[in-house]
């Protein structure tokens, strides 16, 4: 209750506390599911075989990313707005993505070998086999982005954790039957996925209200919010991935396979401040007033900024005794790592809640600025560092990436609402004071 009742302050709605609470605890089992399958594969495959299962699957995830174009957040904003053409704008923009898809695939098998030049051929075939998973996981984002929309949220959650325990069952059959290559995971992860796909379709059908048709008169509005959406979303994915990217094309696979497991140590936590995330877009995007929303995210934010440091400086702490404890001694070259990208994503996830909000107060091109300058940021250091300081380059280009998005989403908001980042971003003394009071009072 006293989570709930810091949310609802936050917020100003108890409503809008229900669905973060709910979020929240879904998204808490899937950090715990996430542990435990980065864990289970981590010893399944070792150091090296760790960062050959991430060569293969990184290109088809960024290819994924540039190919839909923004358009699951333009679903997710319009089946909020518009909640009466749910269907119809999932359906137009399923019927554009499938074509792309099929370009993604032809581009990225064609140019896999020069893409991961420095690693084996077995890795290249097997990356590009997992080309599928690009219409597969078109068809699943869509899916979850009508249901967020229309804020189906207990359908939505129940596929995301299904989605998670596919990926446990995947790494326990792989280790049941012998298969414990990078190659057989990728494979037997490719059919899983699409059987998700198929149950995520059959959910959007029975949860949100027909009729499915594809108008092209809602082309122009979905891809007007689509493509500033993907500016920033572009920037923000490839920030998260580009870093793997040059490690996989530059170095070697156990230096990739140390840097995975960072990352994944790292990203524990990001679902808990994703449940505010999730449930911000489309609330902002149900405030009619520039004021309402102004409101609503300042306390968003400053609620978002307490909670994420309550969660970072624990974490933080325990890095050095669980990377050994959950990924073995063979991983522990990449504590000091860990830690570096620790404090990175706790940036990140205060910059993702503010980047959701503005997001859904009508305003993507912000968010498209402010995710461009953090690319570029991170470009630049690693194009100027990576291989004088391998590992240790592409955590602090991760670190400033964040830091630099963060920093101009904070100065393009308070020009537009004429206010100090001071003013709504930090917490004021009673704030902090009921914060903690509450984090007390849950923990008593």
């Amino acid at each position: 209750m006293g989570f709930r009742a810091a949310v609802r302050s936050a917020s100003g709605g108890e409503r809008f506390a229900h669905r973060v609470v709910m979020t929240l605890a879904t998204n808490a089992l899937l950090m715990l599911v996430a542990l435990v399958t980065g864990s289970i594969s981590a010893r399944i495959l070792g150091v090296a075989g760790r960062g050959e299962l991430a060569s293969i699957q990184l290109w088809a995830m960024l290819a994924l990313t540039i190919m839909v174009f923004g358009t699951p957040a333009a679903v997710t904003y319009f089946a909020a707005r518009e909640p009466e053409q749910a269907g119809d704008y999932t359906t137009t923009a399923l019927a554009i993505n499938i074509g792309l898809s099929a370009v993604a695939m032809l581009v990225c098998y064609l140019a896999l070998p020069r893409l991961l030049a420095a690693q084996p051929a077995s890795t290249v075939d097997a990356a590009r086999q997992y080309l599928w998973s690009i219409p597969i996981g078109l068809v699943m984002g869509l899916a979850l982005a009508a249901l967020q929309g229309r804020t189906r949220l207990f359908a939505w959650n129940a596929l995301r954790v299904l989605a998670a325990v596919a990926w446990l069952i995947v790494l326990g059959f792989a280790w049941i039957s012998g298969r414990r290559t990078a190659p057989d995971v990728a494979r037997i992860y490719l059919i899983a996925l699409a059987a998700m796909a198929a149950i995520c379709a059959a959910a959007v059908v029975a949860s949100v209200p027909g009729p499915f048709r594809f108008r092209r008169s809602l082309v122009r509005p979905l891809y007007a919010y689509a493509v500033p959406s993907s500016l920033a979303t572009l920037p923000q994915q490839s920030v998260f991935r580009l870093d793997q990217i040059l490690i996989a094309a530059l170095l070697s696979q156990q230096l990739l396979g140390l840097y995975a497991v960072a990352v994944t140590w790292s990203g524990a936590l990001a679902p808990l401040s994703a449940a505010l995330s999730f449930v911000v877009f489309p609330h902002l995007a149900r405030l009619r007033t520039a004021e309402h929303q102004a409101d609503a995210l300042g306390r968003v934010l400053r609620f978002a900024l307490l909670f994420n440091l309550a969660l970072t400086v624990p974490l933080l702490l325990v890095t050095p005794l669980a990377i050994v404890l959950l990924f073995g001694r063979s991983f522990e070259p990449a504590v000091r790592i860990s830690m570096i990208l620790v404090v990175a994503a706790g940036i990140g996830n205060v910059k993702s809640v503010l980047a959701d909000a503005v997001r859904g107060s009508g305003a993507p091109y912000i968010v498209m600025w402010g995710e461009l300058a953090g690319f570029a940021t991170m470009l630049l250091v690693l194009v100027a560092s990576l291989r004088a300081y391998g590992l240790y380059a592409a955590a602090a280009a991760s670190l400033l990436g964040y830091v630099t998005t963060l920093g101009v989403l904070l100065a393009f908001w308070s020009r537009r609402t004429g206010t100090k980042p001071v003013e709504f971003a930090l917490p004021t003394r009673d704030e902090v004071a009921e914060f903690l009071g509450r984090v007390r009072g849950s923990l008593g």
